[in-house]
């Protein structure tokens, strides 16, 4: 109740005379202000609602101070307590400006609640204006308007902001995880005079605009443009332009409004940078109220909590003589549970977490914002040491400000980061950073390998007589000169050097090209070559120079160091893009080793003295090499459980990157986990995409280095949709396809399979490394993955020695270093792949054999090329696959037997290797439920073929045995016998069938026959002479075991006939592959059963054998498809090449059952089994056996 109110009821309540009532009732007719209703903002919770608009102010607000009471909000700046109303706005800028006219001494206060929180200062000013500094937009805040000295009177107020009609008044309005509406407005606006050459969404002349701005917190932020006013809502757009007021633009997106609502959904920008919005109409005629003209904006950035946000999920960096940035992003992140150590600044407000193995004693990382200043704020790192290599035991051990030198490291153990800051809270976005690890030791980075230069192109195993080029190679990025410089090595075991007038010791660049040459004599040029070195010397000695003449080594010594007079800096050819110098030493051996052989390279030394008297010595690793012939991959490998990366495949996502890193990170790498338009992946990094392309295009014809002209910056094939502005191949995985071509690339939001893609290091290292359990004993396993090389255009050749001497590449550029791998088992290299080309995909991999004992192998794949203008590449598919053996059972696998007679079964096993000979019989009669060993396990000497059987005794073939299931199992040992992952048996089982004979049928199946015509089964058959009534049962099946009755056919009846023929038409359609058998039926109910025939769509245009019933006795049953009409000759023919048995038969298009008669007089033994049509014969291993 206000003052006036409680004033009248006490006058009438009050118990007084009548006159002096009346008095009073006469003061109120008086004085009728005292009777007016109070303001419609009279209190703080009703305020009124005002539009800004700007530079100048629209429609004045009116309003009055008349009947108006106090408010009891504290807070008063000027003069006692007055009678005031309110007002209330959404902030469009930081520094609005409130007018008001017609008041006498008038005061304007800002709060930010009704609470009487004032807002941000100047909060209040005793004057008819008021600008404030430092609002937020998008924020709503109160304004309370009242007189100094209690005058009350009518007054107009309005709001105005910087006249953000102009590019450079434009309004920074911020982003947010969620939209949070700036208001803006047209009203009084025009159009701006900065010169626009940018595309007009609408398409029709521009009248008027307003300018906004915004900071990238993401590469993906949503603007939203909403009309709230009539005007706004129809006729207008807006624009993301760059940020360049007073020139001309880049237009990156243009979206027209749609129902009043526009919306931007941009991609591909860069975090820190500022962006310009540009909002405009063209509608005709000005907006009359600042109301009609009203609008709202907002920039909205998704926030992702990094995949490094815990230590477990830390991301592997490698430790360099030199800062390679790794980036990172912090925004988002939360704080870990792992408590901050002793001499840590808390609070930890945030972090995000990284791992490295040191390389020497002391390593310092650096953590630089980028850009810098960004949102990421007093940043720390903290380092821990760990006993079990995880983060289980984490022992904090350094803690300070970037950049962090930690000192007692232990070279080859793993150390864990955390990147943290004591200020919160989490940053919404712009908070990434640049990491690297560096460690001055060693100054030069080196590594070693070797190429099979006899198998350079296809690659292969190393076999005796094969030409290895054995090279240190190095890179130095320093101008401080290393001095004395000399290599010493011995010619590896089980080699012999070459030594012809062709071959040399050379100087070599990351492409392989020669830069300097010497000779193997002593005392004419830098190297020596001893076949017999005295004590203390070694075979090769060389002398390193590039900047001045290595000199003539004394001795082949390692020590000797006055002779070895050149120099070495970053400098110096060849260089890598004039940063560093890299380079090769090489020099060739011939294998002389047998297979079996191991070769080992020895310890070569690089030595050099940097301005002191003081030895570095590298020391190259002694890999191991193994001596084999090629054993090829078999086509019928099954694949493992490959425990590790999805099964070999990296797993599949929606976005580009694949977060994670590998379950086995590559040591001496570093990865990237957010590859995109500006997050390249330069030298000695890795990272898991679905897409080569950092833009997600999926136009695989975009233009490429050398040519890519002056396009829009969204013109799909502009260069920068390819890795590094243009070099890089545009395409998906390979998970799936077995071809060269692989997937094709996947858009954004599209799920897709990953793939690992390298930009491999300067210097030669391992790049996958994997252990393998679970693996049989005594087994051959094919090991293998896809490969692509990514890059067609990246050579650079310092020296100019890549196109026979001439001084430029092709114009369209070329490769450069082309990528060649080793695959090792168990630290022994068994296979290299060659050099890899831009041609597509390729399959590369090697066949070996487990231990007798073996179970387990750690597989590795290195790096045998050097990284810097090539060698880039993506890797997919890997496989441990087994070659299994096939097996075919015989003479049918649904025997039928008579009950209580004894039936002899058999299973022929081929094998592409010759170790599948041990087995066993076993029997189920549960359907397979269980399985019971029947004979004893059995081994024969190793072969790839042979033929195993057994006879079903008669109490095995009761009634009550139809159905019983039988089977061989193979391994390559009787330990593996019984273990069911090493073990192998088909798919198909044999399933008995017991019949009731009674007394047996006169008439014989003599032949029967099947083709498809118009995908309809068309049988036919023949019998001997029938001296009974008999019919016919057509049984069919899908899968060979089960059948159905398909249709019936009476006999002729006709015991005159020699022959009867017959034919059926299944009248169902087939679709794929269809089996069957007859059932002949006398009057009695005995049955005879003929053999099964398979018809298949997919049949061939060339004579086969679909099935011999093997081993034989009194005849020789088989089968054969044939394309057409044909007579073929089949033979049966004894171990010495005679022919025992000669017979013609016509055959007809499908599926023909035939058999030989009358061989129950051939000797048991082995016989070659020969069918022959025009061209075609075929040959097969068949078994007489003995009754």
């Amino acid at each position: 109740m206000n003052q006036e109110s409680r004033l009248m009821k006490k006058i009438l309540q009050a118990r007084i005379p009548s006159t002096l009532a009346a008095l009073c009732v006469f003061a109120f007719v008086l004085f009728p202000a005292l009777l007016k209703a109070q303001p419609v903002n009279n209190l703080c919770s009703a305020p009124t609602p005002l539009v800004s608009t700007p530079g100048v102010c629209g429609v004045a607000t009116n309003g009055t101070l008349v009947a108006a009471t106090y408010t009891a909000i504290p807070g008063v700046c000027a003069g006692s307590l007055q009678k005031d109303v309110w007002y209330t706005f959404v902030a469009t800028s930081p520094n609005p400006t409130i007018t008001t006219t017609g008041l006498t001494n008038p005061a304007i206060q800002l709060y930010t609640d009704c609470a009487g929180t004032l807002a941000p200062a100047p909060n209040c000013v005793t004057g008819a204006s008021l600008t404030a500094t430092s609002l937020t937009p998008g924020s709503t805040y109160l304004i309370r308007v009242y007189s100094t000295t209690g005058v009350l009177s009518a007054f107009t107020i309005c709001i105005t902001d910087p006249n953000y009609d102009l590019c450079a008044n434009a309004i920074d309005i911020g982003s947010n995880q969620s939209c949070i509406n700036i208001p803006g407005n047209f009203f009084g606006t025009g159009v701006s005079a900065t010169s626009y050459t940018g595309f007009n969404c609408l398409g029709g002349g521009i009248t008027r605009d307003v300018w906004f701005k915004f900071t990238a917190q993401t590469t993906n932020p949503t603007i939203k443009y909403t009309g709230v006013g009539a005007f706004a809502s129809a006729s207008a757009g807006i624009q993301l332009v760059s940020n360049s007021c007073g020139s001309n633009f880049t237009s990156y997106y243009c979206q027209n409004v749609t129902a009043g609502v526009a919306m931007i959904s941009a991609n591909f920008l860069t975090p820190g940078n500022v962006y310009m919005i540009r909002v405009y109409s063209t509608g005709g005629a000005p907006p009359a109220t600042p109301g009609a003209a009203a609008f709202n904006i907002c920039v909205t950035d998704p926030i992702v909590t990094p995949s490094n946000d815990e230590c477990t999920e830390a991301v592997n960096i490698s430790v360099m003589n030199s800062c390679q940035a790794v980036p990172g992003n912090i925004a988002g992140a939360t704080p870990s549970t792992t408590p901050l150590g002793g001499t840590c600044v808390a609070p930890n407000m945030y972090d995000v977490w990284y791992k490295f193995t040191a390389i020497a004693t002391s390593s310092t990382i650096t953590v630089t914002p980028n850009p810098n200043p960004n949102n990421f704020t007093n940043g720390r790192i903290e380092v821990f040491a760990t006993t079990s290599g995880d983060c289980s035991t984490l022992t904090s051990i350094s803690c300070g400000a970037s950049p962090l030198n930690t000192i007692g490291l232990i070279a080859g153990n793993t150390y864990y980061v955390r990147v943290y800051s004591t200020t919160g809270p989490p940053p919404d976005g712009n908070a990434r950073f640049d990491i690297c690890i560096t460690s001055p030791l060693p100054a030069v980075r080196y590594g070693n390998s070797y190429v099979n230069m006899s198998r350079r192109t296809g690659g292969g195993v190393v076999q005796k007589g094969d030409t290895l080029e054995i090279r240190m190679t190095f890179q130095y990025s320093l101008a401080t000169n290393k001095t004395n410089i000399r290599f010493v090595d011995n010619v590896p075991t089980k080699t012999a050097m070459l030594t012809t007038s062709n071959d040399s010791i050379r100087i070599i660049t990351n492409e392989g090209l020669t830069y300097k040459r010497y000779t193997l004599g002593a005392g004419d040029d830098a190297a020596t070559y001893k076949a017999v070195p005295g004590l203390g010397e070694y075979n090769i000695r060389l002398n390193v120079g590039f900047a001045s003449n290595p000199g003539i080594p004394a001795n082949n010594t390692a020590t000797e160091f006055a002779s070895a007079t050149g120099t070495m800096n970053k400098t110096n050819k060849p260089t890598l893009f004039n940063g560093s110098v890299l380079f090769a030493i090489a020099y060739r051996v011939k294998v002389t080793g047998n297979p079996g052989d191991t070769i080992v390279l020895n310890p070569a030394q690089f030595i050099y003295r940097t301005g002191g008297l003081l030895d570095t010595t590298l020391t190259s690793t002694s890999y191991k090499i193994l001596i084999t012939t090629p054993l090829s991959l078999c086509s019928n490998s099954i694949g493992l459980n490959n425990a590790e990366e999805f099964g070999g495949t990296f797993g599949s996502g929606t976005a580009i990157n694949r977060t994670t890193d590998l379950t086995s990170p590559i040591q001496g790498y570093s990865f990237v986990n957010d590859i995109n338009a500006y997050n390249s992946l330069g030298d000695g990094r890795y990272a898991l995409v679905k897409n080569i392309s950092p833009r997600n295009s999926t136009n695989k014809n975009a233009s490429r280095a050398y040519n890519c002209g002056t396009l829009a910056w969204n013109d799909p094939i502009n260069c920068n949709n390819r890795m590094h502005g243009g070099h890089w191949y545009i395409d998906g995985d390979h998970t799936g396809t077995v071809n060269a071509a692989g997937n094709a690339p996947p858009g954004a939001g599209t799920s897709a399979g990953y793939m690992l893609e390298v930009n491999a290091d300067y210097v030669p290292s391992e790049i996958y490394r994997q252990t393998l359990n679970n693996l049989c004993p005594n087994t051959y396993y094919e090991f293998s993955a896809w490969f692509r090389n990514i890059c067609p255009t990246c050579g650079s050749d310092s020296i100019g020695q890549q196109f026979a001497g001439t001084p430029t590449a092709p114009a369209s550029g070329y490769p450069g270093v082309l990528p060649n791998l080793s695959f090792a088992l168990d630290g022994l290299d068994y296979y290299s792949t060659g050099a890899i080309d831009t041609v597509g995909w390729l399959k590369k991999g090697f066949v070996f054999r487990t231990g007798i004992s073996q179970t387990s192998a750690t597989f590795s794949i290195r790096n045998n090329a050097q990284g810097g203008g090539g060698n880039d590449w993506v890797m997919d598919d890997i496989a441990v696959a087994t070659c299994l053996p096939t097996m075919s059972y015989s003479p049918t696998i649904n025997p039928n037997v008579c009950r209580s007679n004894p039936v002899t079964i058999a299973d022929t096993i081929s094998s592409f290797f010759k170790n599948y000979t041990t087995y066993k019989w076993q029997r189920s009669t549960n359907s397979g439920t269980s399985w019971t060993d029947i004979t004893g396990v059995t081994t024969i000497p190793d072969t790839n073929y042979y033929i195993t059987t057994y006879t079903i005794p008669p109490w095995n073939t009761y009634m009550s045995n139809s159905g019983d299931l039988y089977r061989v199992v193979v391994a390559t040992t009787a330990a593996n016998l019984t273990d069911p992952d090493c073990n192998i048996s088909d798919g198909v089982t044999i399933t008995l069938t017991v019949i009731d004979c009674g007394i047996p049928l006169k008439s014989d199946l003599l032949s029967f026959n099947g083709k498809l015509v118009a995908d309809k089964g068309n049988l036919s058959w023949t019998t001997s002479k029938e001296t009974e009534p008999v019919k016919f049962n057509i049984e069919r099946s899908t899968d060979g075991t089960n059948f159905t009755l398909a249709g019936t056919v009476n006999g002729h009846n006709d015991n005159s006939s020699e022959i009867n023929a017959y034919s059926f038409v299944d009248p169902q359609l087939v679709t794929d592959k269809i089996f069957y058998r007859l059932v002949m039926i006398d009057p009695a109910g005995t049955k005879k059963y003929s053999r099964t025939i398979q018809l298949s769509k997919t049949g061939s245009d060339k004579m086969g054998l679909v099935n011999v019933i093997n081993p034989f006795n009194q005849s020789l049953d088989f089968d054969v498809a044939a394309p057409g009409d044909a007579k073929i000759e089949v033979l049966l023919i004894d171990p010495y090449g005679k022919v025992v048995n000669k017979n013609s038969y016509l055959v007809h298009a499908g599926i023909n059952a035939l058999s030989i008669p009358n061989t129950g007089n051939l000797p048991p033994g082995t016989y070659i089994f020969r069918i022959s049509n025009n061209d075609t014969i075929i040959n097969r291993k068949v078994l007489k056996k003995t009754l």
